[in-house]
């Protein structure tokens, strides 16, 4: 079986790659298409939306700090992949239509970790890292406590987790007028990835839910996209204000200076010494 097959299917493959087998088979050429189409999208969403947090996660790093980056919309978020990643491998969706969630979650998990440990609340970061992998573990286990209808259920769950999430932190901007810390390339390969997955949801994925979702959460990102394009001046200066804040909590290294006592006494030294000289 060639690459195109293994993606496309048989019949799609002989419908637009002939040479793929002896003879073309008959079929419509339009739904093949439609469906090559997605499977491209979805490939260059699955490498694209796996880079897309590390616009993101690169300043937190650097700075080992959240700051600017609203921790409820994050930590929902972080459940909502959570649940995404693990309907999707239990349902045997198409890896191409959601893979890019698993590096998503990993950079949320990271960002999650950090804003606790910066705080110095280790015990409770550490305790996340438990919990987040006792809950996948529980997720991810067909046969255990979580069946296939508690696990639809949660999977409805997490649209109002990530609507609400992002209704949060669109909230958060227009409050503030800036979007803080939070990438704004980030954003905006957001809300293509989000158009993308939409039209990989509707061709690919049987589900009216989902296509739903997908739909929705790229509107929202839409949103967001405007917002940084609203507020650029506004989070520029916010941005300087913030640098310079930093600037001014960081330690001065100070020139050492003599003390007074030894000022006072080579002074005195020299006066003896300019006496001595008038004597002599």
């Amino acid at each position: 079986m060639t690459f195109a097959e293994t993606l496309l299917g048989e019949q799609c493959a002989r419908t637009l790659f002939p040479a793929t087998a002896a003879a073309a088979a008959p079929g419509d050429m339009l739904p093949c298409a439609v469906l090559a189409t997605s499977k491209l999208v979805g490939l260059s969403i699955l490498v694209a939306g796996s880079l897309l947090k590390l616009p993101q996660l690169r300043p937190v790093l650097a700075r080992f700090s959240t700051r600017g980056i609203p921790f409820a919309p994050l930590m929902v978020e972080t459940i909502g992949l959570s649940i995404v990643v693990a309907f999707h491998s239990r349902e045997g969706n198409p890896f191409s239509t959601w893979g890019e969630c698993v590096s998503m979650l990993v950079c949320n998990i990271i960002m999650v970790l950090v804003h606790w440990a910066s705080a110095g609340m280790h015990l409770r970061a550490a305790g996340f890292v438990a919990a987040m992998g006792a809950w996948l573990v529980l997720l991810l286990n067909p046969a255990g406590w979580v069946s296939p209808a508690v696990m639809t259920l949660l999977l409805a769950l997490t649209f109002p987790m990530f609507l609400g999430s992002n209704v949060t932190l669109i909230a958060v901007n227009h409050r503030n007028k800036h979007i803080g810390h939070i990438s704004p390339e980030m954003l905006m390969a957001g809300a293509v990835c989000g158009w993308g997955r939409a039209f990989t949801a509707l061709v690919e994925i049987n589900d009216s839910f989902v296509q739903f979702q997908s739909i929705v959460g790229a509107i929202a990102g839409t949103v967001l996209v405007v917002q940084v394009l609203l507020y650029r001046e506004n989070t520029s200066r916010y941005l300087a204000a913030a640098a310079a804040a930093e600037l001014d909590l960081k330690p001065h290294h100070h020139h050492p200076h003599h003390h007074p006592h030894h000022h006072h006494h080579t002074d005195h030294l020299d006066n003896q010494t300019q006496q001595q000289r008038k004597k002599d």
